[in-house]
């Protein structure tokens, strides 16, 4: 069953919907009060409740889906995102960075560093797994999948709020164990945490967006970069690289110190090395 807020109904207390209905937004060309949200007891995917719904031409920029249940989750490389329920499953269709001058090899790690941002407004502190994944307590407690069709883009959005998957089927798709935030986000549920978390989340993209130079953005994110200047395993185009990760390139990719000089990787799958 589909139910359609907007994103000032879903957010609690008068003083904060007042705050979200009297802001302005610079890129997403609506106050975030009149965002809205999608809210379905089940689903395929977020991600392709999200689609139809700009098929039919009722998304604009901030508006998002979020699925109580979802039967065919999807991640990074084709692979399964294992959903439980209790858990964020959400869709947000944002603004091209390149049209803010911005470019888009980087948009995984600006959303990345975007939903980190939001969530520290939340009081969680994440780190940044290279190039998707949200890392609490070393652990994997979420993903972000970016799609793009016909110039637009929608991310999609995983975290485990109640809990993480068990058994052996996350851990043969995932180089990181699975973990959750159980018990940081008491109050509100699924839906009302998600309104909190675009509402900070708009925020933080569009000062990404406006506000940064590349040589700041790449500094936030090393600085908030999972396993920065320690020893890794990067499988990448079916070869396993080992050294020490030195950060991200202004292309987003990541740089890896060998005996013989820096090693660049546009792509690929990181894991901490066992002496870590």
């Amino acid at each position: 069953m589909e139910k359609e807020y907007l994103l000032e109904e879903l957010l609690p207390g008068k003083s904060f919907q007042d705050k979200v209905r009297s802001e302005d937004s610079r890129v997403f060309d609506r106050k975030p009060g009149l965002f809205r949200v999608y809210v379905y007891d089940s689903c395929t995917s977020s991600l392709d409740r999200a689609w139809e719904l700009i098929r039919q031409d009722r998304m604009n920029f901030g508006d998002s889906v979020i699925c109580f249940s979802q039967s065919r989750g999807r991640g990074r490389m084709g692979r399964e995102w294992v959903s439980c329920k209790g858990n964020i499953m959400a869709a947000w269709m944002i603004p091209c960075p390149d049209d803010h001058g911005v470019n888009r090899n980087l948009i995984s790690l600006i959303m990345g560093l975007t939903i980190k941002r939001a969530m520290l407004n939340l009081g969680v502190v994440l780190s940044l797994k290279w190039p998707n994944d949200l890392i609490y307590g070393d652990k994997k407690a979420g993903g972000i999948l970016i799609e793009e069709r016909n110039n637009m883009l929608v991310a999609g959005i995983g975290i485990n709020l109640a809990s993480c998957p068990e058994g052996s089927r996350m851990r043969e798709q995932s180089q990181t164990e699975p973990g959750s935030l159980d018990g940081c986000l008491t109050n509100g549920n699924q839906a009302e945490l998600w309104a909190r978390l675009v509402y900070f989340a708009h925020f933080c993209y569009e000062d990404t967006l406006c506000n940064f130079s590349l040589i700041d953005f790449i500094h936030e994110i090393n600085s908030n970069l999972w396993m920065m200047g320690k020893s890794i395993s990067v499988e990448s185009g079916g070869h396993l690289i080992e050294g020490i990760l030195t950060g991200v390139g202004e292309k987003g990719e990541i740089l890896v110190e060998q005996p013989g000089g820096i090693v660049s990787i546009a792509s690929g799958s990181i894991r901490k090395n066992q002496d870590w």
